[in-house]
């Protein structure tokens, strides 16, 4: 990350710069850094493809899946051929597909894996409908 905010310091109309540095953030899981660097880059350049597709990757990774789309799709109106940004708009839509609607959603789902005898998903579906309570709760 050091070397590429050293060169967006040398040179901060480079786009490429800005992606490369996203890409840097989401490796160490700091989407929402990810994300303003990948905003930026296309800001700099609206048709810089790359820069749509670190934004749906950063959002996903932040269980934002609607935002997520609608990255993906300026992306694909630059380049409608991108195989990269086509595999994460399909993945957004799944996991926004997938998401559950409220805590009692995700218990359910958590209560049908169990019943199922799929133990590790079950758990993981009551910690997220735990999560949600908690975040339902918080002022």
């Amino acid at each position: 990350v050091a070397c590429y905010t050293r060169a967006v310091d040398l040179d901060p109309a480079q786009h490429a710069v800005y992606t490369n540095r996203a890409a840097a953030h989401f490796a160490l899981n700091a989407y929402a850094d990810a994300l303003a660097d990948a905003v930026q880059s296309t800001q700099l350049c609206d048709s810089w493809t790359k820069g749509y597709y670190r934004q749906g990757a950063s959002l996903v990774a932040m269980e934002k899946y609607d935002e997520a789309v609608e990255a993906y799709q300026r992306g694909l109106i630059k380049d409608p051929t991108n195989a990269q940004v086509k595999s994460g708009l399909a993945q957004a839509i799944r996991l926004r597909n997938e998401k559950p609607k409220d805590h009692h959603d995700a218990k359910a789902r958590g209560n049908e894996c169990y019943k199922d005898g799929k133990y590790e998903e079950a758990v993981a579906w009551y910690s997220k409908a735990m999560g949600m309570c908690d975040a339902a709760t918080e002022p």
